[in-house]
């Protein structure tokens, strides 16, 4: 699913942020280290430790969103993610509706 977010945060440089000596190189180098530190440690933890990091970080559990899915829209609070990843989405009659495909827009 692709989160549709409007960011009105202003533009900013590792310069600006204090990073004089970084070159594109050790930038990259330090990227691919974070990213393979990722992937190994979801190879040995499995797929709980990132899905309960995501929800701690997470600005928009508790939020209205609309999932559009072909031709099916689909609205409700954001109520996490399940144990596979897939969006959990509570009704206002109560109900929970499962999306592992859409498009999900915020609402409001």
């Amino acid at each position: 699913s692709e989160l549709l977010v409007a960011v009105s945060l202003e533009p900013t440089s590792l310069l600006s942020l204090g990073a004089d000596d970084i070159t594109s190189d050790a930038l990259a180098d330090r990227y691919a280290g974070g990213l393979l530190a990722r992937v190994a440690a979801y190879e040995t933890g499995g797929f709980d430790p990132v899905r309960m990091e995501w929800l701690v970080h997470c600005a928009h559990i508790g939020s209205m969103i609309r999932v559009l899915q072909s031709d099916v829209h689909v609205e409700g609070t954001f109520a996490g993610l399940g144990d596979d990843g897939a969006l959990h989405l509570q009704h206002s009659n109560g109900e929970r509706h499962v999306v592992t495909t859409g498009d999900v827009e915020l609402m409001g």
